[in-house]
């Protein structure tokens, strides 16, 4: 249910409900308004457009999240066969004159990679050494099962790395241009929304009928709505990027409070989904932790409640969970 005329600050939802209602109503009133031309012709379609860059842009969104999920699983592939190649080759070679320089010669440095880039490079690196001793007139140490095994690994970490950047480029492009259009959309609607106050005023029940709020039904953002319980909103609300995929949730106390309830949301985004509830808050809380958090930026909100269950004004924070792979 739309609250307010504050475009600019419209949720994706409210955004498809304002315009919906704007595009199956706008030929009814486009005379008496003076709607026509351009005007009319975007009103007319702005419902469907906008859900069709929000769809887009969602569909970019599950389709990154994807690839750089199968990218992940890879390199977890690779990491294990990698590992246990390696471990066969240094017990191998310490038969040999000077092993750690032989060691050194095929990469192994240090721990194994863990990452997808680590791994392709440590495998070129044996490549190197391999291709050498071939050169060189000697017997390869390892077998061509095992380099074959090895190169087929590393070209398919790059076609999924290649791929995760790819799926990268288009969700930024998709959410650009839902961005773009949200900016234009909100500078149409305000010019409309004046046009329909001047010709019916603030209060007029049609102004409901296209999209707008009346005057009598405006909420004000961060204000309770009429016969909804009011409590403090939970003091010193901070979320911090841990690392390791992990946002802690820090909420203070609240005089009457008795549980809290966290949910998450993709910044912008409406759908916000509860990650914990009946959190206690006692002296004794500790802050919550977010785990497996992917990549993006997130909103949370934390609604505290009393002995009556009755919810406190929400308190928001935002935080960005990087990327684990470099653009």
């Amino acid at each position: 249910m739309l609250k307010n005329n504050q475009f600019t600050s419209d949720t994706d939802l409210d955004r498809l409900e304002r315009l919906l209602a704007l595009s199956a109503n706008i030929d009814t009133y486009a005379v008496e308004l003076g709607v026509e031309g351009d005007e009319l012709t975007w009103a007319q379609g702005a419902g469907a457009a906008w859900e069709a860059a929000d769809a887009a842009a969602v569909v970019e969104d599950g389709q990154m999240d994807d690839a750089f999920e199968t990218f992940e699983q890879k390199t977890k592939e690779v990491y294990s066969y990698y590992t246990g190649a390696r471990e066969m080759l240094m017990a191998y070679i310490t038969q040999f004159e000077n092993p750690n320089d032989l060691a050194k010669a095929y990469g192994f440095e240090g721990d194994s990679p863990r990452t997808g880039r680590g791994l392709i490079a440590a495998i070129s690196a044996w490549k190197d050494q391999h291709d050498f001793m071939i050169a060189e007139g000697l017997t390869p140490i390892v077998n061509d099962t095992v380099m074959t095994k090895l190169l087929d690994f590393e070209q398919e970490l790059k076609v999924s790395l290649d791929n995760t950047k790819l799926e990268k480029l288009d969700s930024r492009a998709a959410y650009k241009a839902k961005a773009a259009l949200f900016s234009i959309d909100s500078k149409k609607l305000t010019i409309l929304f004046n046009k329909a106050k001047f010709t019916w005023g603030a209060d007029d029940d049609r102004l409901g009928v296209i999209g707008f709020v009346p005057a009598s039904e405006v909420h004000t953002p961060g204000q309770p709505e009429p016969g909804t319980p009011v409590h403090p909103e939970p003091v010193d609300l901070t979320v911090t990027y841990l690392g390791q995929k992990i946002v802690e949730v820090k909420y203070g106390p609240e005089v009457g409070a008795v549980s809290a309830t966290i949910r998450r949301a993709k910044s912008g985004a409406a759908n916000y989904v509860i990650i914990a509830q009946g959190l206690p808050m006692d002296e004794n809380r500790v802050p919550y932790r977010d785990t497996d958090v992917p990549p993006g930026d997130y909103d949370y909100e934390v609604v505290t409640y009393n002995e009556a269950n009755e919810p406190s004004v929400a308190a928001y924070a935002t935080v960005t969970v990087p990327e684990e792979i470099p653009a």
